[in-house]
């Protein structure tokens, strides 16, 4: 894969993340707040030295904790799953986000549209 604004050679890595979301917006780059993706944005552009999009494979909403998430984002090609992982989490604003894996995965990959499975858990304290 090949990036468009530079002749940097560009792989995709695919990220479990795991956060808690209170006083975040939610997964979802927002101006009325922090979010999950904004963090791990910020982030990835320290790391990859280029603005770079971070995709989840869903959305939360705000205050909304995650123990698995999804997401993918295109890095240099010379990182390794190692380097992501810990670059990330090195660089991330917040100790609210981390990044628990990363690992390689095929140009077309989207881990919102390749997503085969979903599963969340509601914890509700009615007081």
């Amino acid at each position: 894969m090949t990036d468009n604004n530079s002749t940097q050679t560009l792989k995709r890595m695919l990220i479990r993340i795991e956060y808690d979301g209170t006083g975040l917006v939610g997964w979802q780059r927002q101006d009325n707040g922090p979010s999950v993706q904004a963090f791990l944005e910020k982030a990835a552009k320290k790391l990859t030295t280029r603005p770079t999009l971070v995709q989840g494979s869903g959305r939360t909403d705000a205050g909304v904790h995650a123990t698995g998430q999804a997401a993918h984002l295109d890095v240099p090609i010379h990182l390794t799953a190692t380097d992501v992982m810990r670059g990330l989490n090195a660089l991330l604003e917040t100790d609210q986000v981390s990044v628990v894996s990363a690992q390689p995965v095929a140009a077309e990959f989207n881990a919102r549209f390749d997503a085969v499975q979903r599963s969340y858990l509601y914890r509700i304290l009615a007081r």
